[in-house]
């Protein structure tokens, strides 16, 4: 998933209906704005350091905004992390 998600990226553009460039996808959550094709995340215009994973984790979750997810479901957009019993995912 991860995988496949990186390679979204590359992709990341809507198409602009006049028929000039595509413009990138931005995902806004609040402080937080993401725009996935060009590998940039920042919070309060502070550009965010994330590996390529954390990346692919925190776009998926903010195209998810509006549900909560399972640990699962977690687990399911970070593969790495094979253990259900890892607390990487815990709310404290």
């Amino acid at each position: 998933m991860v995988t496949a998600t990186a390679r979204s990226f590359a992709s990341a553009t809507q198409p602009d209906p006049d028929g000039g460039p595509a413009t990138p996808e931005v995902l806004k959550v609040g402080p937080l704005q993401i725009v996935p094709g060009e590998h940039i995340a920042r919070v309060r215009n502070r550009t965010l350091t994330l590996s390529i994973r954390e990346l692919c984790l925190l776009t998926e979750l903010a195209r998810r905004a509006d549900r909560i997810m399972s640990r699962e479901e977690l687990f399911r957009l970070a593969p790495e992390r094979s253990q259900p019993s890892d607390t990487a995912f815990t709310s404290r």
